[in-house]
């Protein structure tokens, strides 16, 4: 009995001398932080593909248009702040003679839509103002082939591209 005591004593004796010894019941360490300006996009969907076919067209235009394009999207993450962002998109190639993109892109929530008429390489259009900080994904991009009748017939051309670009609202 008298050692179950002692072994008692000792094990208290520890826990008592702990507390004792441990200094302060907290400590503290400083750090840094930071946060850096998030502008990012993506596109989802195919490419599509563009045709004006006499089925588009009626009796006496003077412009013609193919159908709407669907099933593309595009996705924006930014931490910007109020209005300070923007979309825009330009060619990589310039359109044949009287032959324009037209190109609608959905805006997130707090922007504005834009739409633009591409025809030119290196021009950029606006397509999307006022950007916000948002994350939001899902808004439709449409395409639509405009045609003047002085652009005649044109055969299939697949080497043009739209590249999206996201910049600051004052650039």
């Amino acid at each position: 009995m008298t050692m179950k005591l002692t072994a008692l004593a000792a094990a208290m004796g520890l826990v008592v001398s702990s507390g004792a010894f441990a200094g302060d019941d907290d400590a503290t360490q400083t750090f840094d932080y930071q946060v850096d300006e998030v502008a990012v996009i993506a596109l989802t969907g195919t490419a599509p593909s563009l045709s004006i076919a006499n089925a588009d067209v009626a009796a006496g235009d003077t412009v013609l248009f193919s159908a709407v394009s669907s099933g593309n999207s595009w996705a924006v993450t930014s931490n910007a702040g109020a209005d300070a962002k923007k979309l825009v998109a330009e060619l990589s190639a310039a359109m044949t003679s009287g032959v324009s993109l037209i190109v609608n892109v959905a805006a997130p929530e707090g922007g504005t839509a834009v739409e633009a008429v591409l025809s030119a390489i290196n021009t950029q259009a606006n397509v999307v103002t006022l950007i916000d900080s948002v994350g939001q994904s899902g808004m439709l991009i449409t395409y639509q082939l405009q045609a003047t009748l002085a652009a005649g017939e044109v055969g299939i051309v697949s080497d043009n591209t739209v590249i999206y670009t996201i910049l600051d609202t004052a650039g």
